[in-house]
């Protein structure tokens, strides 16, 4: 959850900081998935200021890119569309099926266990 509420760059982030202060999350733990989350976006802007700089400097003509940086740019671009259609499938199946999930402590499993030797 906390990675999901890190992806999207309108969530108010101080907001959730403080929010998640607030619960039983370990701080190691909260510093590791917000890092994860907020690393696409930082990448994001990083890239569209350096095609920026680009532009200005095509449009002053100062320079010419190599073929390096094209393919540099171009790859960037094709990771970053792959990366976000990829974390929105994830976050789409967590969101529409999260009965399916179980983790250790989980009590369904401790049912369907009782229920099992009951019956069986």
């Amino acid at each position: 959850m906390i990675f999901l509420s890190q992806l999207h760059p309108l969530f108010p982030t101080s907001l959730h900081n403080y929010l998640y202060g607030l619960t039983r999350i370990r701080f190691g733990l909260y510093m590791l998935w917000t890092t994860i989350g907020r690393a696409p976006g930082l990448f994001l802007y990083t890239y569209l200021g350096t095609l920026g700089q680009l532009g200005l400097n095509l449009a002053r003509g100062k320079s010419h890119p190599r073929i390096v940086e094209y393919w540099t740019w171009g790859g960037a671009f094709v990771a970053t569309v792959l990366l976000f259609f990829v974390l929105t499938r994830m976050a789409t199946r967590v969101i529409r099926d999260p009965e399916n999930r179980s983790s250790p402590g989980d009590d369904r499993a401790v049912k369907v266990k009782e229920a099992s030797s009951i019956n069986g």
